[in-house]
């Protein structure tokens, strides 16, 4: 993974590198389905990143194909309210910026147009509600 890229640029022979990542993973030490794991927990959960950025960024760490996939399986993460958490925070955005906000966290178009409608309105209809004259409502003077 990215720890034998590391090695080697910092001018450790391949088969001394290999070695040294033989040696750590005997010992239990290094372990690359764990380290795939905790790297997509704190992609979704601490960075807010969706699926596509999330499996991007694992692939940049070097991380393989088939561990992607079984860490993603192991997340049982529901994308839609994760966008939607996300989204929220984004309060006073148009639906477009907040769509695009969260396509370039790697949500699927279809989820961050959807969440967007909804969070814009919800956030459009609490300004109406509370009388807000920022909102674009009238409001009715005594």
């Amino acid at each position: 993974m990215e720890l034998f890229r590391k090695l080697l640029d910092k001018g450790h022979a391949p088969d001394e590198a290999d070695a040294a990542l033989d040696r750590l993973e005997a010992v239990g030490l290094l372990d690359d389905r764990r380290a795939a794991f905790g790297m997509a927990r704190h992609f979704v959960h601490i960075r807010g990143y969706g699926p596509a950025k999330v499996r991007a960024k694992l692939r940049e760490k070097g991380v393989a194909a088939s561990l992607i996939e079984e860490a993603f399986a192991e997340l049982e993460v529901d994308w839609r309210a994760h966008a939607t958490s996300i989204a929220q925070r984004k309060s006073g955005k148009t639906r477009q910026q907040i769509a695009r906000f969260l396509a370039s966290r790697g949500f699927p178009s279809s989820v961050a147009w959807e969440v967007s409608a909804s969070v814009s309105s919800s956030v459009s209809s609490s300004s109406l509600r509370a009388g807000d004259p920022s909102s674009g409502a009238e409001v009715e003077e005594d």
